[in-house]
């Protein structure tokens, strides 16, 4: 015979689980509640004892004459054809430089900031950069200063007290300390009025720590690609002091690229020095050479024909003078870099080079080398970004001085030709008188002198300027500025932060309390795992009484049987529902109450009931009625004792309920109820009474109920909450899929209001017996459960 659930859906129909799910966490509110309280106080808290973090932002203009960044009317651009200004700087290089550490150790050094100052307050304890009003002076400090804390409480009449520990020492203002690490100068810049319960706090620290820690925290970039344009941003507790630091760091920035320009002007102006001097010299005896030879001569007019050939010669004695210049150049920068291959030294590059190439290659150098001077300064000499430029310089010197060899040796080609040019003209003057041809050759040596001392007068005056006028590499374009508000902590993430743990942590720890639940505690449970119908829902009986079906009863559970009662009636609709068999699980499940219950039910409904106590090995239903085992019992006459009849007993509190109890204990008790004896009971009861109900042994220990099914109609399979493992449910779905029972309903037993379930988890209202209607006592519901199910009934699913 086919079962027919036609109380709950299928499995595979079950209700709209969001509304299940809603209701399982509902359930926990109040813990929820709690813990999104806790979390956002924890936010509070935190928000109100954490130290907030601000930012700082500044912009400068990185000039480059190829890009134009200079741009106006600027010191710069009026000398622009001065080579000294020329150059297109790398703005990578330039990023580097700003977040350098040297230079941030200049800045630290300038601020004083390896001294820092705090207010101590009752929790927490803040930076005071320029409220405190103490205020340190050291010097001669070694490194066993750096890490000391001094606790300062300023007293009247301006004096302190250094306080350490339990040992406190009083000082004046003004006074130098002397210590085996460096001397100390405390002074009070505050109020006269001191307050007595003010303490500040005085660290020292190694300013180069101190310098990483910031050149680390500084964030230098392009506000656009292919822009000259740099944004500096500094995040620090105090905004004054971050603003500051910004302020000094490009102050100090332009003031090293000047040093820098002027460095190498420097070494030019020596160069150009040097080489006018041996010129002065050789013009002036030059000169004299001439005076000589026109007072021992008698003056002379030279011919046309002897001017144009003299003009001839000056043209290309002035080609020839041009070439030597260039070569005497050339043989003067590589004199420089090659004085000494260990060491580099910067190179004139403020002279008019006929080569790009080289120009560049110059530039580059007392570029990297200016870079190798401020590293130096903060690195130790085995650094591998300092062995790394050394190993550059040394290889761009020596690219360098290749380029001047092929310049020199293109050079003296060309001066090799105009040579060559010009002896065709030596020979017509050789063809001249004596005293015009001497005449002509002094004046040649003058002019070429004249010419290359002129050249070098030009080139000394051109970086004189350059010295006198040198600009910045930078403009601030716009200065820095703190922002209103902290950028850290983020109050509203860390409300929004805490608002979500504050809902998944709980939700998380309950969802995981719900996977590590294996016994059940709702109908949910039974549903997602059979399609065994619901026959109904027994809550948790208030009292010790076994019988709570009575006849003048109203309460909620004695509702819930005679509901059960009436829910029979649908699960068997066109059958017969004479014979019930009553089983479960496992023991403690309720399955000898329900079925006491279930009779007490029938009989004052006026049915002629009988319950038959077949849990032949731990009986219990004549406990529950307040009897004994003695007399004729079940085993007598299964063993042939006694006739059928004389083992039926009245319960005295109700005239239409009867029982048959246990006897005693059997041996044997399966093979007893394989007898045909147990068929022939059955028929003679199913003559007499208008219901059967047995009560056997649970199915998950004994195989009694199998043995029984055959004659009975319905089997009630009886679950509890909290008690029956969920592994079960498997198991019952197989004996309903596989037809091991003819007719075969379930009974969640042992509900618990108090747990929040609403006697069926979201399925029905009142006890919730699975399918929409049911009695339920308003009386004894908690008034949060009855806003609940106020809350619910408006819910749209």
């Amino acid at each position: 015979m086919e079962n027919q659930p036609l109380i709950n859906k299928p499995k595979d129909q079950t209700e709209n689980e969001l509304q299940a799910l809603l209701f399982k966490y509902l359930r926990y509110w109040p813990f929820i509640l709690l813990s999104v309280i806790l979390s956002a106080f924890l936010a509070w808290l935190y928000l109100r004892y954490t130290v907030p973090m601000y930012e700082v932002v500044s912009t400068i203009l990185i000039k480059d004459d190829k890009k134009g960044g200079g741009g106006g009317l600027s010191e710069e651009n009026v000398f622009s054809d001065l080579s000294m200004f020329s150059s297109n700087r790398n703005i990578e290089n330039e990023i580097q430089i700003l977040k350098s550490r040297m230079l941030m150790q200049e800045v630290v050094n300038k601020l004083g900031l390896n001294f820092s100052y705090y207010t101590v307050g009752r929790i927490k304890t803040s930076e005071a950069y320029k409220s405190s009003p103490v205020q340190l002076n050291a010097d001669s400090l070694t490194k066993e200063a750096y890490g000391k804390v001094f606790d300062i409480h300023p007293l009247p009449d301006n004096k302190f007290e250094i306080i350490n520990g339990d040992k406190r020492t009083t000082h004046e203002f003004g006074t130098k300390l002397t210590y085996p690490w460096g001397n100390l100068t405390f002074t009070y810049t505050g109020n006269a009025n001191v307050n007595p319960d003010y303490i500040y706090k005085v660290a020292i620290a190694d300013p180069l720590l101190v310098a990483d820690r910031y050149s680390k925290a500084l964030r230098v970039g392009t506000i656009v690609s292919q822009s000259t344009v740099l944004e500096l941003r500094l995040i620090d507790e105090s905004p004054e002091k971050a603003l500051d630091i910004l302020e000094k760091l490009v102050e100090l920035y332009n003031e090293a690229a000047i040093t820098d320009k002027n460095r190498v002007a420097a070494k030019t102006l020596d160069f150009l020095d040097s080489r006018i001097n041996l010129l002065t010299k050789e013009l002036g005896e030059v000169e004299k050479g001439i005076e000589h030879y026109t007072t021992r001569n008698e003056a002379f007019n030279l011919t046309d024909e002897s001017d144009k050939i003299i003009s001839q010669v000056f043209d290309y004695d002035k080609q020839l003078s041009e070439l030597d210049i260039q070569l005497n150049i050339l043989k003067g920068i590589k004199e420089y870099l090659s004085k000494d291959a260990a060491t580099f030294e910067f190179v004139p590059s403020n002279l008019t080079i006929n080569n790009l190439t080289l120009s560049g290659l110059l530039v580059q150098f007392n570029q990297l080398l200016s870079e190798r001077e401020r590293m130096i300064k903060s690195t130790r000499g085995d650094n591998p970004a300092l062995v790394t430029l050394d190993n550059q310089l040394r290889n761009l010197r020596a690219n360098i001085l290749r380029n001047i060899d092929n310049i020199q040796r293109d050079l003296n080609i060309s001066r090799s030709k105009i040579k060559a040019q010009n002896s065709f003209l030596q020979a017509k003057v050789q063809s001249m008188p004596r005293k015009q041809r001497e005449m002509l050759e002094i004046k040649r040596q003058q002019n070429i002198k004249e010419t290359l001392y002129l050249y070098l007068l030009q080139k000394r005056e051109e970086t004189a300027l350059s010295l006198a006028v040198a600009v910045s590499n930078s403009r601030i374009v716009d200065p820095p500025l703190a922002k209103g508000s902290p950028v850290s902590p983020n109050r509203r993430q860390i409300y929004l932060v805490a608002m979500f743990l504050g809902l998944a942590l709980p939700l998380g720890f309950i969802t995981l309390l719900e996977a590590l639940r294996t016994r059940i505690e709702s109908m949910g449970d039974i549903k997602s795992a059979t399609a065994a119908p619901i026959v109904g829902s027994i809550p948790e009986r208030k009292t010790k009484d076994n019988i709570v079906v009575r006849s003048n009863s109203r309460s909620g559970i004695a509702e819930a049987f005679r509901l059960l009662r009436t829910n029979l009636n649908y699960l068997t609709t066109g059958k017969d529902c004479q014979v019930m068999l009553f089983t479960s699980s496992m023991s403690g499940e309720g399955k000898s109450f329900i079925t006491l219950n279930m009779g007490m039910a029938f009989a004052i409904s006026g049915k002629k009931t009988i319950i038959i106590e077949l849990d032949l090995r731990k009986p219990k239903l004549i406990r529950y009625l307040d009897s004994d085992n003695s007399g004729n019992g079940l085993t007598q006459y299964l063993i042939g004792q006694c006739h059928w009849s004389d083992i039926i007993k009245k319960y005295k509190g109700q005239d239409n309920l009867h029982y048959i109890n246990s006897g005693p204990l059997p041996p044997n008790p399966a093979e007893l109820l394989i007898s045909d004896q147990i068929g022939n009971l059955i028929a003679e009861l199913r003559k007499t009474f208008d219901y059967i109900l047995i009560d056997t042994p649970p199915v998950g220990l004994v195989t009694d109920a199998f043995l029984l099914s055959p004659h009975t109609d319905v089997a009630l399979f009886v679950l509890r909450q909290n008690i029956t493992p969920k592994i079960q449910l498997k198991l019952l779905d197989d004996y309903y899929q596989s037809h091991k029972f003819k007719t075969l309903g379930l009974v969640f037993n042992g509900i618990s209001s108090k747990r929040g379930y609403g006697y069926g988890y979201g399925y029905g209202y009142g006890y919730g017996y699975g399918y929409g209607y049911g009695y339920y006592n308003d009386d004894h519901q908690p008034k949060w459960q009855k806003l609940l199910r106020k809350i619910r009934r408006k819910l749209p699913f």
